[in-house]
C-alpha cells in the first residue's frame, strides 16, 4: 500500500518479491449524482485514457472528477469524439464553494458553452439570470465543418485554460473566447472532471491535465497605406501586444476634408462597415493579427440610380415615391440622404466610396459610389419576419 494509490497484492517467496511493484494512482471518483458507476473502467486512467462501456452496455454517461484539487494556473483537454459519445462532451472545474464551470462543445448546435447547470452541479456564475432564465454563456457558430469532420473521425481537442482568474476556451487549438471568473473564485483550487452523454460501446477519451500553459499572447501588426505627402492623416492602434480575447482599438484621424478611408481589413476580412466615428474595435482572436488601412484622396461623382423594394404582400415595387433613402457612409464618409422620385434617387457631387443603403423596415444593402456613381440598381428586401417562440433552429 501507498497512500493515494490502489493497493497491489504481492507475494514474498524464497527469492523475495520477484516482480516490480507498480502502483496505480487512485485519483478519480464520480461526478454527482454518480451516474452509471459500474460502466466506468479506470484501468488506463493514469495513461490519460477514460474508458466506459467495456462490456455490452451502451447509452450510459461518462462522468468523473479528480479527487485532488489543483492550485494556480492550468490547462485541461479532452479529445471529444463521435465514436465514444454524443454531440455534447466536455469538462468541469469544481471550486471550493461547490460551484462548477461546466464547459462543453455542442457539435449539433455548432457552439461551445458554459452550462448553467448539469445534474446536481450549478454554474460558478449562477445558474439563473435576473429574469429567471437559464444563465448560458455561449460562443455560437464556432464549430466549423472541418471541426465536425475531426469529431467524427478520430476526435477533436476541447481545451480550457485557467490563468489569473480567467478561463480561455479553445477548440482544435483555435481560440474561441474567454470568460472571467467571479472575484471570489479567481484564486480557488479546483478539481477537474470530464463528462459525455450517450456513450457508445467500448467508449474511450484521451485527456490531459497540465500546469504548462499554451501561449495566450496576441500581437497586432498595422499596415498603413496613405497617399504620399498627405498631411493631417494619422492611423494608430491603442497598443501592439495583447492577450487573446482583448479588445483592440484602431483610430484613424483625417483632416476635415480631402481624404477618406477606402478599405480596412482585419486578418484579410473587410471590416470597414464597422468603422465609425474614426474608430474600429475588434477582438484579438489569433496569436498573430494584421490590420490593413487604406486612405485615399476624396473623389466625387453624381448618383442617379433606380431603387425598388420587394415585399411579400405588394405587387411591383413596395418603395413609394417620397420614401427616404440614406446612404450611411463607411470609412469616415458622411451620410447622404435622398428622397425617391420617379423610382430613383439622384444627387450631384457625392463622395466616392462604400456606403450602406438604408430604408426603414428593409434590410440594408451595401453599395459603392464609383466614378460613374452607383452603377447597379438598388433592390431592398422587406424585413418582415422573425421567429416564433421559443425560436427553434434560428440558423
Amino acid at each position: 500500500q501507498v497512500a493515494g494509490y490502489k493497493s497491489v497484492e504481492v507475494v514474498v517467496g524464497e527469492n523475495g518479491i520477484e516482480t516490480p511493484i507498480v502502483f496505480e494512482y487512485d485519483g478519480f471518483t464520480m461526478l454527482p449524482p454518480e451516474h452509471d458507476v459500474s460502466s466506468h473502467d479506470f484501468s488506463q486512467i493514469n495513461e490519460g485514457v477514460i474508458k466506459v462501456n467495456t462490456g455490452e452496455k451502451t447509452g450510459s454517461t461518462m462522468d468523473i472528477i479528480t479527487k485532488d484539487s489543483y492550485e494556480g494556473d492550468l490547462a485541461v483537454t479532452i479529445k471529444a469524439n463521435k465514436v465514444s459519445g454524443g454531440d455534447i462532451q466536455g469538462l468541469v472545474l469544481k471550486f471550493t464553494d461547490g460551484s462548477y464551470a461546466i464547459f462543453n462543445v455542442h457539435i449539433g448546435e455548432k457552439s461551445v458553452q458554459f452550462r448553467p447547470k448539469l445534474w446536481d452541479m450549478t454554474s460558478v456564475w449562477g445558474h439563473e439570470r435576473p429574469d429567471g432564465s437559464d444563465n448560458w454563456i455561449e460562443f455560437k457558430n464556432v464549430v466549423t465543418d472541418a471541426d465536425r469532420q475531426k469529431f467524427e473521425n478520430g476526435g477533436i481537442d476541447l481545451t480550457l485554460v485557467k490563468e489569473d482568474g480567467v478561463l480561455y476556451a479553445f477548440l482544435d487549438g483555435r481560440f474561441i473566447g474567454r470568460q472571467e471568473l467571479p472575484e471570489a473564485r479567481k484564486n480557488d483550487k479546483v478539481q477537474i472532471g470530464f463528462f459525455s452523454f450517450d456513450t457508445k460501446l467500448n467508449a474511450s477519451w484521451n485527456f490531459t491535465i497540465t500546469q504548462t500553459l499554451p501561449s495566450l499572447a496576441s500581437t497586432v501588426e498595422l499596415e498603413k497605406h496613405v497617399p504620399e505627402g498627405a498631411t493631417g492623416v494619422e492611423v494608430a492602434l491603442d497598443k501592439t501586444e495583447y492577450t487573446l480575447g482583448d479588445i483592440v482599438t484602431l483610430t484613424v484621424t483625417l483632416p476635415a476634408e480631402g481624404y477618406v478611408v477606402s478599405a480596412i481589413t482585419v486578418n484579410g476580412q473587410s471590416a470597414i462597415d464597422r468603422f465609425s466615428n474614426g474608430n474600429l474595435t475588434f477582438t484579438a482572436m489569433q496569436a498573430e493579427n494584421t490590420v490593413a488601412v487604406t486612405v485615399i484622396a476624396a473623389a466625387f461623382a453624381d448618383v442617379n440610380v433606380a431603387v425598388t423594394g420587394k415585399k411579400y404582400d405588394v405587387s411591383g415595387s413596395s418603395i413609394a415615391n417620397g420614401t427616404t433613402v440614406t446612404l450611411k457612409g463607411q470609412g469616415g464618409l458622411a451620410d447622404v440622404t435622398f428622397t425617391v422620385t420617379d423610382g430613383q434617387i439622384t444627387k450631384q457631387n457625392v463622395v466616392q466610396g462604400t456606403y450602406t443603403a438604408q430604408v426603414a423596415g428593409y434590410k440594408s444593402v451595401e453599395v459603392v459610389v464609383g466614378e460613374n456613381g452607383i452603377e447597379t440598381p438598388i433592390v431592398f428586401e422587406y424585413d418582415g419576419f422573425t421567429m416564433l417562440p421559443p425560436e427553434h433552429d434560428v440558423s
